[in-house]
């Protein structure tokens, strides 16, 4: 009966992936632009945090990229639940951003992201099964905006469940009821 209850609705987190944009080696990217920028700011904190043999390739749109990093030693960057790449994401940013205008700038490490993000639907689900067999709340960790997203869509693809979100900063959290 669960299962018939799923309505089929749009993901908006998965559209935001570039699909036809292919990826480039960070040697084919001009210094000068804002994700040559961004790569110039990392190598070094890629270098001196030790991570060996990296290679940098990106996927480039007019007001955003996606720098993929693979190599030796990149789980440290990776942090927990993401929370070191997310912040290395953000300052990348600024780096790119130094021009003016809003260029966005999305970090990836291994497939980490897809990899978060079916975790955190999964997650979602169960979440949703427990509070429509006990009827009672259910109040998730405190998460970043795009993994509060990713929760809040897929709770609203399942039937008689809502999601909300409360709390302030990095306190925020999602309830499922």
């Amino acid at each position: 009966p669960k299962k018939e209850a799923v309505k089929e609705v749009k993901d908006p987190v998965k559209q935001e992936a570039p699909t036809e944009t292919a990826f480039v080696s960070e040697e084919n990217i001009d210094k000068d632009s804002r994700a040559g920028r961004a790569i110039a700011y990392l190598k070094p904190i890629l270098e001196s945090l030790g991570c060996t043999n990296i290679s940098i390739k990106v996927a480039e749109k007019e007001t955003s990229a996606i720098i993929d990093l693979e190599g030796e030693g990149l789980g440290v960057i990776i942090g927990h639940r993401g929370e070191t790449l997310d912040s290395l994401q953000y300052l990348a940013g600024l780096a790119a951003n130094t021009g003016g205008g809003y260029y966005k700038v999305s970090l990836n490490i291994g497939d980490y992201r897809q990899k978060r993000e079916e975790t955190l639907k999964t997650l979602a689900t169960r979440i949703c099964d427990q509070v429509l067999k006990s009827g009672k709340c259910r109040t998730l960790e405190p998460m970043n905006p795009y993994e509060r997203r990713i929760i809040h869509t897929t709770v609203q693809t399942i039937d008689g469940v809502t999601s909300a979100s409360f709390g302030e900063g990095v306190d925020r959290r999602v309830v499922i009821g």
